[in-house]
C-alpha cells in the first residue's frame, strides 16, 4: 500500500514479467504466490526514489498459521 508517493522513481518493479507499477498514493500491489517455491514470477522490487519520499506499508496474508 503506498502512503506517500515520490515526486519521481520509486516504482514497485516485477523484472520477470516486465511489469513496473507506479507508486500512487492511496492504491496498492496484492499478488499471491500460488506455491513456496522461489521461481513464482513474483521476485519484486522498489525502483530508486529520485525525488521526494516513497512511504509503503505491507500487509502478509497467510492462508494458515504461522510457525
Amino acid at each position: 500500500m503506498y502512503l506517500q508517493e515520490p515526486e519521481q522513481g520509486g516504482a514497485t518493479t516485477f523484472p520477470d514479467v516486465g511489469l513496473e507499477v507506479a507508486p500512487v498514493r492511496g492504491t496498492g500491489v496484492f499478488f499471491s504466490y500460488d506455491r513456496p517455491d522461489p521461481v513464482t514470477r513474483t521476485l519484486h522490487g522498489g525502483a530508486p526514489v529520485l525525488a521526494g519520499e516513497k512511504w509503503v506499508a505491507t500487509k502478509w496474508l497467510r492462508e494458515r498459521e504461522f510457525k
